[in-house]
């Protein structure tokens, strides 16, 4: 990874060139990384997007979002599937911008709760989050292949208010 500067560039929509990146990141950052089948997925799916920050040659950060349907009361909600901040660029702000873009989005497009799962050793993503106003919903217990529990964390989002 090259030097990196102080403010990150915009977050932008991962395509198949920049899939290998995002394999990479993924499998640097993760004891149980995905597969590449699943990331595939994931660009093939229509309910779901990546967003990554930087160029895929210097890639420092990704988010993968997907649609879920929840039946009682039936609504549409969006997931954190996966988020990754590549270790050179932590603390940073590329998490929180990948995060704020969602938000953004996801508020944007009516969706008005945005949920994810962080792993309850990982203290700092939980400071993170509730920093975004997530707030712990319960605890997944042995909710990873290590048998580690996680937090299921959730937002509400406000829907965007425009001007007359």
């Amino acid at each position: 990874m090259s030097a990196v500067s102080a403010v990150p560039p915009a977050p932008r929509q991962v395509g198949w060139l920049d899939l290998a990146a995002v394999i990479r990141l993924n499998r640097l950052c993760f004891p149980d990384p995905y597969s590449v089948s699943r990331f595939a997925g994931f660009l093939l799916t229509p309910r779901c997007y990546i967003l990554a920050v930087g160029p895929a040659s210097d890639l420092r950060g990704y988010v993968v979002v997907s649609h879920q349907t929840c039946p009682a009361p039936p609504r549409l909600v969006a997931e954190v599937t996966s988020i990754a901040t590549h270790p050179d660029a932590r603390r940073q702000g590329v998490a929180r911008l990948l995060l704020n873009e969602v938000c953004q989005r996801e508020a944007a497009a009516g969706i008005g709760q945005l949920y994810l799962q962080v792993a309850v050793s990982n203290l700092a993503a939980q400071t993170l989050y509730a920093s975004l106003g997530f707030v712990r919903d319960r605890r997944l217990p042995k909710y990873y292949q290590s048998g580690e529990d996680a937090w299921l964390m959730v937002r509400a989002l406000e829907p965007e208010t425009r001007p007359d």
